[in-house]
């Protein structure tokens, strides 16, 4: 099976999407399965150096939109060599291009939706949403429509897109979706870490990484971190990420205003990449995500792989596989929610959280190795094709079979 994947970036800071394509490259390498890459990167990026398939990188684009005059017609041009067509995004040129080169042609064409169609969006960001909705009537619905699937993630990222654009007919499906087990020595990444942040091996810490972003709760996070230090002087918070919007100058302000023994427990160290990052992640005691919208949190999964526990939102939408497993800890997202997070964490002894972290572990091998999961991944698109191909792209029981 010969698949193109088509992606905006695949940037690490692009987030879960990039990483879960690496991995897939990664896996590529069976003989039932054949991957490309066409992003809007810059040819010979650093970041695309290291992806084991073949990228055809489009950049330059001249607007916002990521709009460039190649790429549709690559697309029609070499459409005829691919089994199938993912697009990962929604709202950039890219995945517009897919649908102009590929309609009426016998290649059919997914999208993964990746948290793009949640109706939370809708609520946090009115204006933003006004405008995706004058897209969405002009040629967004035709262009979902026309897909042989909208892929989800899961099945909460599923049930979350009622109500939040319409007309909405579309064929909706449920699939496996994870990464890889980091490699490398733990020891080693541990050390790096520790020796960049000379602080964080003689006391524990709790870890945030991710976008520094208004959606992910970490003005809540540094709240409820405040109040319950001072019974907890040794605990240290660290926030790692890329700055992403206007957040991370008031979340600064806000830690600025805070007691000065309680600044110098949270340490922001910017975007950790690479071995480091795994360091982190290792390292922590938990990972903590008090997000207000989350459609899969690959770093939650990431933390997970690492055998570390994680203290979630139930905005977070494979938090009940982690309740489930008791793999982590779950509260709303506000701010007493993510308080009790931190003071159930704190509340549990050394063996409820090695038990944890053994549970954490069992969690990512049975819902989120990404190696266990490619033949169900493989099979599922393998009969989206299959339906393609005897016109039966809107066949009601195989979408119900899937969602269940």
């Amino acid at each position: 099976m010969n698949v193109l994947h088509c992606i905006p970036s695949l940037t690490p800071s692009w987030g879960g999407p990039s990483t879960f394509l690496r991995h897939l490259a990664h896996l590529a390498e069976k003989p039932d399965l054949a991957i490309e890459i066409a992003c809007m990167d810059p040819p010979g990026s650093a970041w695309l150096e290291d992806i084991p398939c073949t990228v055809h990188a489009f950049s330059p684009v001249s607007t916002t939109w990521g709009y460039t005059p190649r790429l549709a017609p690559w697309l029609a041009k070499h459409r005829h060599r691919f089994d199938l067509v993912i697009a990962h995004d929604i709202w950039h040129y890219i995945t517009y291009a897919v649908w102009q080169a590929l309609k009426g042609s016998t290649t059919p064409y997914c999208i993964f939706a990746h948290g793009m169609l949640d109706r939370q969006h809708k609520a946090q960001h009115p204006y933003k949403h006004l405008k995706k909705y004058a897209y969405w009537l002009a040629c967004g619905h035709r262009i979902a429509g026309s897909a042989s699937a909208i892929l989800f993630t899961s099945a909460a990222e599923q049930q979350r897109t009622a109500g939040t654009f319409s007309p909405y007919r579309i064929n909706k499906i449920v699939v496996p979706y994870g990464t890889l087990s980091p490699e490398g020595s733990q020891q080693s990444q541990r050390k790096l870490l520790y020796r960049q942040y000379t602080g964080l091996e003689q006391n524990p810490f709790l870890l945030y990484l991710g976008r520094i972003h208004e959606k992910k709760g970490l003005d809540l996070l540094v709240e409820a971190f405040s109040r319950l230090n001072g019974a907890n002087c040794c605990l240290q918070l660290l926030i790692s990420g890329p700055e992403t919007d206007s957040s991370a100058s008031k979340l600064r302000q806000a830690i600025a205003s805070l007691p000065e023994a309680v600044k110098q427990r949270i340490i922001w160290t910017g975007e950790l990449v690479g071995p480091i990052k795994w360091g982190a992640l290792r390292a922590a005691q938990a990972l903590i995500l008090p997000s207000h919208q989350e459609n899969f949190a690959m770093t939650v999964v990431e933390a997970l792989a690492c055998g570390t526990p994680v203290l979630v939102s139930n905005q977070v939408n494979i938090w009940p596989f982690i309740e489930r497993q008791e793999a982590g800890l779950v509260e709303p997202d506000t701010e007493s929610g993510t308080e009790r997070l931190l003071a159930r964490w704190l509340a549990l002894g050394p063996d409820d959280r090695l038990k944890m972290q053994v549970n954490a572990r069992r969690c990512f091998n049975e819902h989120f190795n990404l190696k266990t999961l490619l033949p169900s991944y493989l099979e599922t698109l393998k009969e989206v094709i299959a339906l393609h191909k005897s016109q039966a792209g809107r066949c009601e029981p195989f979408r119900h079979r899937l969602q269940s």
